[in-house]
This record gives structure tokens, sequence and C-alpha cells, in this order.
């Protein structure tokens, strides 16, 4: 089953709007909306609909029901009919029109995003991360459940952020050439993490080099000030490191060069295992966790690689115990 979008409630004036879209408007009775939505059976009440299209659906079908349920506005690529008084945004395409609202919504938040990439291990590393950090920031972490990493579900998880939020985890995934860079303009990660560069979506990207590029567009996106984290042990994931624009690059693996080593892994039963991860600073973890394998033990070192960089400080075992519990 689909994860299911969440809702939000970013607030734009029509200005903004305009701003993020570029789109040619009509002015309708409402000055501003409070909520993005892209699906017609949501709660579309004072929000702005984007009448998104697909090879099986046309969200401009809907236009005329949203609006007559309270929809302030609408994003439109072709003329429909638009009864009342509704704002029309006229785009050349809604999909990225939703990009373009999603950044701005990311800018005006102006605080870290994490972003998460890699042909395999995206959804649990995000998880390992986001329990890491909401562990030692309670509430004030943003992330979803679930894999909402394509061109809709990762801007619409960033229309989440709120003010009480201090940090955003957004998962970014590919099926073709350009997703990533496209992802990524939208996200603008402060901490970018590429858990692995492996067959993955070939017939839409291509052989093996031309995924490594993909996925590499990630660390591509960084600015100097940011901070690109990789699973070490993957050497296309290391060269992608190496050739990262930005100044800070963190490491995590099971063997030299990375900072977070996993160093120990048992497994307990057929649900738990025991981990140990070496660290720069704070001393050895060793855990219990529901994650198993080397995949389980490699999101949880990418996880603590991450949360030390966003916190600034090693985080206290009781901390990663607690988090770590939440897991699996």
């Amino acid at each position: 089953m689909a994860t299911p979008i969440p809702d939000n409630r970013a607030a734009f004036s029509l200005e903004e709007l305009i701003e993020a879209t570029g789109a040619i408007v009509r002015a309708g009775e409402h000055g501003a909306v409070s909520g993005v939505a892209t699906d017609s059976r949501a709660d579309v009440a004072g929000k702005l609909f984007v009448a998104l299209t697909g090879d099986r659906f046309d969200g401009h079908d809907f236009v005329a029901d949203v609006v007559r349920r309270g929809a302030h506005g609408v994003v439109v690529s072709r003329d429909v009919e638009v009864p009342g008084l509704a704002s029309v945004l006229r785009v050349g395409d809604t999909l990225g029109a939703l990009g373009g609202v999603a950044r701005f919504h990311r800018r005006s938040w102006g605080k870290c995003v994490v972003a998460v990439g890699g042909s395999a291990g995206k959804t649990t590393t995000k998880g390992a991360i986001a329990a890491l950090l909401e562990a030692a920031m309670p509430g004030a972490v943003h992330a979803e459940r679930g894999n909402l990493n394509n061109l809709v579900g990762a801007p619409m998880v960033l229309l989440g952020l709120r003010d009480e939020h201090g940090v955003g985890v957004v998962e970014l995934g590919t099926n073709q050439r350009g997703e990533i860079q496209r992802l990524a303009g939208i996200a603008e990660a402060d901490v970018a993490v590429l858990t692995l560069v492996a067959i993955e979506h070939s017939e839409g990207i291509g052989d093996i080099d031309a995924i490594e590029a993909e996925e590499g567009a990630l660390f591509d996106a960084l600015g100097a000030a940011g901070t690109a984290v990789g699973n070490s042990d993957d050497e296309r994931v290391e060269r992608r490191l190496r050739a990262s624009p930005a100044v800070q690059a963190i490491r995590y693996g099971s063997a030299a060069p990375a900072e977070y080593r996993v160093v120990g892994r048992k497994a307990l039963d057929l649900h738990r295992a025991q981990v140990e991860i070496a660290r720069p600073r704070g001393g050895p973890v060793r855990v219990e966790t529901r994650l198993l394998g080397a995949s389980g033990a490699l999101a949880l070192a990418g996880g603590l690689a991450v949360a030390e960089r966003v916190v600034g400080e090693p985080l206290p075992m009781s901390v990663i115990e607690r988090a770590v519990a939440q897991l699996g």
C-alpha cells in the first residue's frame, strides 16, 4: 500500500505563490491559502489545490469539485471551469509548481534539512536519523513514516515543516535521470546522506555509472557549508564523498576510513541484534536493536553520524537507547 500523503497547513499569500511558481494569476476573493493539497479527496478547505496529471489520472477533472468544497486557490496547466471566486494560478507544469511552492516554504522556514538518498536503505536510515534526533530534540523534528520520496511525496513532506520544528528529515528517491537533481534543488539540504550506489531502476536511468551520477547529484547540490554523509564501505559512495563541494564529509561503515564504524554485530535471536559502533567522540555505542543484519547496523551508524552532526555534540547513551527502542 502506498504511503498516504500527509496533511499540512503551510500558509502562503497570493503574492508568495506567484513568486514561488511564476504563475499567471486570476485573483479570487481570498488573498491567501493555509495548506497545499494534491489529492482531491482530501480536506481542501482554505487550501491551494495543485492539479497534477499522470498516466491514469488528471487533477484538472476535479478542480470544480475542490473549489465548491472550499479550496481558496487552484494551480492548473490548462483551461478548466473554476466556479466561484477562487484564485487560479496558471503554470506550464503543475508538478514543477508544487516543487516551487515546497522550496519557497523550505526557504521561508529556514532551518536544517537532512536529505537521505541512495539505491537501498533510505527509509531505514531516515528512520534512524529521525528517531535519534527526536530523542535528542523532543518535539523539534519533522519526518514522515514510509517512503514519500518522489517529486510529489518529498515536496509534501517539506510543506509539513512548522515553526516549532528545528530540523526536517526527508527521503529522496529516483527512477529516472535528473530526478535527484530536481529533488535536491527543492530540499536544499544542509546535510545529505548517501547510503549505497547499486543497480536500481536501471530501465529509467541506465548502467551503474549512470546510477552513480544520478544518486551522486545529492552531494553535488550541497554548498560548501553543507555536510556530506556517506557509507564509505561502498567505493562509489566514497568517490562521491571526495568529489562533493561540501567542506565537511562524514563517513560511516564497517572499516576505515569511517569515523562512525560498526565494530561488532551479532544476532541475539530472530528479532534482535547487538551492535557496537565506534565514534569520534563520546565513547563506543553498544545497543540492542530490532534493526537486523549489516544493513540495520549501517543504518544506525549513519543515523548516529547525522544526529551528532546536527546536535553538535556526542549523544548520551540514554538518548541513543531511547531512540533505538523505537526502531524496527
